[in-house]
């Protein structure tokens, strides 16, 4: 008997876990959207130089597992197969991250790079991939930075279809 207490009281907190994500979620989307007025600009201010343009990937992402969880959805792939991909896309948005945040490189110090890739909203990653992104591109330039990053990323995928051919 206190197994069927048990088992209803987990799915009543996986219910309120996948709804909690996908209303933080949502919000973070609609501020990114600029429908939520002041406070709506302020948290787009944060996602997107934090975040950088994928922010709204970010929060579509977890507005989706969020209805995931609540509903009980699960997986049907295996854990490495998930951060493959996971890293896959990391790798991606690092590329585009080099490629639209080049311009901000040019004389700049760490701190005010990072600060021209948290105040300019062009960037694919926003500060955080530019924490990575400043070292690289200052030892082997914006251009073999980029090189180095989409040939990363086209072995990795290449590797994720070498099973399937």
């Amino acid at each position: 008997m206190t197994d069927t207490r048990q088992a209803k009281a987990n799915k009543g907190n996986r219910i309120a876990l996948g709804v909690l994500i996908a209303i933080v979620s949502l919000f973070c989307f609609l501020s990114d959207l600029g429908a939520l007025g002041g406070v709506g600009r302020m948290v787009y201010g944060f996602l997107v130089g934090f975040f950088g343009l994928a922010s709204y990937a970010y929060s579509l992402m977890g507005v989706i597992l969020g209805v995931a969880i609540a509903f009980g959805v699960r997986r049907k792939r295996r854990v490495p197969f998930i951060l493959y991909l996971f890293g896959l896309l990391l790798i991606g948005i690092f590329a585009l991250h080099v490629y639209t945040s080049s311009g901000h490189i040019v004389g700049a110090s760490y701190g005010d790079y990072l600060l021209a890739c948290y105040r300019n909203t062009n960037t694919a990653g926003g500060m955080l991939f530019g924490v990575a992104a400043y070292p690289l591109m200052k030892v082997i330039t914006s251009v073999g930075a980029l090189s180095v990053a989409c040939a990363a990323f086209l072995i990795m995928a290449g590797l994720g279809l070498l099973p399937s051919i």
